[in-house]
């Protein structure tokens, strides 16, 4: 008999007794402007006996491009270093199914061991403005110890003028949209026609470019993060060591060179200055995509270094 794979599609959310949990989701749901499941989430406080630790909330992320189901997973640690070495013990199997991991500051300290362990896509410190002055951090501090330890951080009052930038509570639904969800379904290209000039052509903005390329990326770190970890099991058991002065991607697939990156990127951008330039940078974006899902591995990777490494030539970094 085989066992099923667990998909990588929960969302820990941790926090002190005094913090509310289930307010923090209901904040993502209105950003995202979707219906909180309170009859769902009042039926699991009167088992718990109001408590909010173990509180399982649904949630089904639906963008223009793809939807997956995931669930907030809620626990008031309080700070209890037992318990948080309880996620850390890898039999339990928390680690492999958590792919987002949400906190306030206070306290996130004591996760990092548990973090680097099961190493979630997403590692999201939200706050609400500045700290109280009784607090013995400020703001600078957490967005440098963020910084330091892979978070993003979000301060969740925080507003723009921008248009295209966001902030506060669209920034942090922003953040778990972004990510390769385990489950995820890919949709389909418009088909109604509300991506059409009036040629009938596709048109795309410069959210959808983006975020193409954001989704290209994902998928190479993704891969990237495997073979790191497979390579770190295969030296466990001496099968073969790592040269810590190597790059993770030599061990896999040959980096591609300056005439590799200058072709895609003229492939890429050399009608970006035309009327429309920009869709077809975006559908040959989707291509590339298209085409790396059916490679091997290591053509996969390589193919992904290249678009990379062709907008940074593109943006001159």
């Amino acid at each position: 008999m085989t066992s099923r794979r667990l998909l990588r599609n929960k969302i820990l959310v941790v926090g002190n007794k005094d913090s509310s949990l289930i307010d923090f989701v209901k904040g993502i749901f209105k950003a995202c402007e979707k219906e909180f499941p309170q009859k769902l989430v009042d039926d699991q406080l009167k088992k718990s006996d109001g408590k909010q630790s173990g509180i399982s909330i649904p949630w089904v992320i639906d963008t223009k491009y793809y939807t997956a189901s995931v669930d907030f997973w809620l626990d008031q640690v309080d700070g209890d270093l037992e318990v948080i070495k309880g996620y850390t013990n890898e039999e339990n199997g928390i680690g492999q199914v958590v792919d987002a991991f949400l906190s306030s500051f206070d306290g996130i300290k004591d996760w990092v061991q548990f973090l680097e362990t099961s190493e979630p896509s997403i590692q999201l410190c939200v706050g609400s403005g500045e700290p109280k002055e009784d607090e013995d951090h400020d703001l600078g501090m957490i967005e440098d110890w963020c910084l330091d330890h892979q978070f993003e951080y979000v301060d969740l009052d925080e507003k723009t003028v921008e248009p295209l930038d966001k902030a506060g509570w669209d920034l942090a639904v922003d953040v778990l949209q972004t990510n390769l969800w385990d489950g995820m379904a890919q949709k389909e290209p418009d088909v109604n026609g509300s991506n059409k000039n009036k040629m009938g052509e596709t048109v795309y903005d410069d959210d959808d470019f983006y975020k193409e390329l954001q989704m290209l990326s994902l998928e190479n770190e993704k891969d990237k993060n495997r073979q790191l970890k497979k390579g770190q099991d295969n030296d466990k058991n001496d099968e073969f060591s790592i040269d810590d002065n190597k790059d993770l991607d030599d061990l896999d697939f040959e980096m591609p060179n300056q005439s590799d990156i200058k072709k895609m990127q003229e492939q890429l951008f050399a009608d970006l200055d035309g009327e429309d330039g920009l869709d077809k940078a975006f559908e040959t974006m989707q291509a590339l995509r298209e085409q790396g899902q059916n490679l091997p591995d290591e053509e996969r990777r390589k193919l992904a270094a290249k678009v990379a490494l062709s907008f940074a030539a593109q943006l001159g970094v």
